[in-house]
């Protein structure tokens, strides 16, 4: 039985049939992403009708649009614009009456989102047990301030030399 021999790619480049050169990554990768654009773009387009379709079937659109035609009020030329869809580039401004800043968080601007985030952070302070300083030691008889656990530092280090007793 006789073994067939094959040529390498050496063996054929030297006999004059040079393979064909494989293209690079930074090519393959090019033509990958050529062929992909057009997907992504039909992608992009069929996201854009279902966000657009679900936003004219919101019923938080369809209240807004009865509060702003039972007040006998025409929107404002930008809300009106994005409610038919429109985007002409322009910023939206703050909510708060006589403010013209644009928005930035919770359609207020960056002054009027600050206040409101510091007035939730006193109220949540105010609901808090009180801190070191706040307060006086939750033991009868005593008036100092607190320290930890509702205690005054002497009272608090007496428990913490209980707790490690037990």
């Amino acid at each position: 039985m006789v073994a067939k021999k094959t040529k390498s790619a050496s063996q054929k480049a030297a006999a004059g049939k040079a393979p064909a050169a494989a293209p690079s990554a930074e090519e393959a990768l090019q033509r990958l992403l050529r062929e992909l654009e057009p997907r992504f773009e039909a992608l992009g387009a069929r996201v854009a009708e279902q966000v657009t379709a679900r936003l004219a079937d919101s019923e938080l659109v369809r209240e807004l649009v009865a509060l702003v035609a039972g007040a006998g009020v025409a929107p404002a030329p930008a809300a009106a614009a994005a409610a038919a869809g429109a985007d002409d580039g322009r910023v939206a401004t703050c909510a708060e009456p006589g403010c013209t800043e644009p928005a930035r968080a919770r359609g207020l601007c960056s002054k009027h989102y600050q206040r409101v985030r510091a007035a939730e952070r006193r109220d949540a302070e105010s609901e808090a047990k009180p801190r070191r300083g706040g307060g006086s030691c939750s033991r009868e008889g005593c008036a100092q301030t607190v320290y930890a656990r509702g205690m005054c530092s002497k009272h608090f280090m007496e428990w913490v030399r209980t707790q490690k007793k037990a």
